[in-house]
């Protein structure tokens, strides 16, 4: 693979903002392609960077009842964050794609629609009225992309459910009540009904700004407090533009019967970073003819991680 010097535009406001409601501060799995194209395409420091900061992996897949009395369990076996994959905070990932490129990214730049430009490029049009020629323009505008529906109009993008995010900061007290079955693991927690608990430990391996001092020395990077990142199914539709208390109370009451800790992880969760999720899964698409435009990894095949019951 090799990489061509590029220019970023983004519809959001700066380099730690976010389209959707609490998306900076949730995570995001890498897998082995995505890995590789990043080791090729950042300079070495700033992989190693990624590396360090990247989250702690399950040590073991558990599903339980809402008492959480274990009904299957599975050791997973233990991985080096390396070109294998990983998990990573979107910010501090966000904040070391950033690193260094300047110029080259602007902000406040929403994409309305692209054209050729009639000497084998393309032009980009945006909603302030300018414009960027390119070589290729690649998609990377979310679920709701503007570059798919125009290049493949036909694309479908199917509504598999909606689920309300949450956050509980860990601290040490956190770990000394939260059950061995729900810490470093994947996990399914199923109650009554259609009442579904999960929760992911986010911790990473080293802090964002001691690896960027060691690493990247002038390197600006937020820190980010370990945390608990748990979700359950959101079921009513009056809800799904609600604000974060009304969903966290939802979600309260949707593990009422669960076990004291499920309760105990959402009674200490950071309200205001509670949100909703539509989950979606896109549909294989026929090949598009346009060599100047193409779409980018997740924006391409919408990330399933929650469709198999786990965070």
């Amino acid at each position: 693979m090799q990489c061509q010097p590029a220019t970023v535009r983004g519809g959001d406001s700066g380099h730690n903002g976010q389209t959707e409601a609490g998306g900076a501060r949730t995570r995001i799995s890498l897998k082995d392609t995505g890995v590789q194209a990043l080791q090729e395409c950042l300079p070495t420091h700033l992989f190693d960077l990624c590396l360090a900061t990247s989250l702690r992996p399950a040590t073991r897949m558990v599903f339980t009842d809402a008492q959480l009395n274990p009904k299957f369990m599975k050791p997973i076996p233990p991985v080096d964050p390396g070109i294998g994959g990983f998990g990573i905070n979107r910010l501090t990932l966000r904040e070391i794609l950033l690193a260094d490129l300047g110029p080259r990214v602007h902000f406040g730049k929403k994409l309305t629609h692209y054209e050729p430009a009639g000497d084998g490029r393309v032009i980009a049009w945006f909603a302030d009225g300018t414009s960027a020629v390119a070589d290729l323009l690649v998609g990377a505008d979310g679920t709701g992309s503007t570059v798919r529906a125009q290049l493949v109009p036909d694309a479908v993008i199917d509504e598999v459910a909606w689920a309300i995010y949450g956050r509980t900061p860990i601290t040490e007290e956190t770990l000394s009540w939260l059950p061995d079955l729900l810490a470093d693991t994947f996990n399914l927690v199923i109650g009554e009904g259609d009442a579904t608990f999960s929760v992911a430990t986010c911790r990473t391996h080293e802090s964002p700004t001691a690896a960027a001092h060691r690493l990247a020395p002038g390197l600006s990077i937020t820190d980010i407090p370990d945390y608990l990142q748990w979700i359950v199914p959101l079921l009513d539709e009056q809800l799904r533009a609600a604000e974060p208390a009304a969903l966290h109370r939802l979600a309260t009451d949707t593990v009422a019967t669960m076990h004291p800790a499920v309760r105990r992880v959402l009674d200490q969760a950071d309200i205001e970073a509670t949100f909703a999720v539509r989950i979606t899964s896109a549909r294989r698409v026929a090949l598009w003819a346009d060599p100047t435009v193409t779409l980018l990894g997740e924006r391409l095949a919408v990330e399933r991680d929650v469709l198999r019951g786990l965070p």
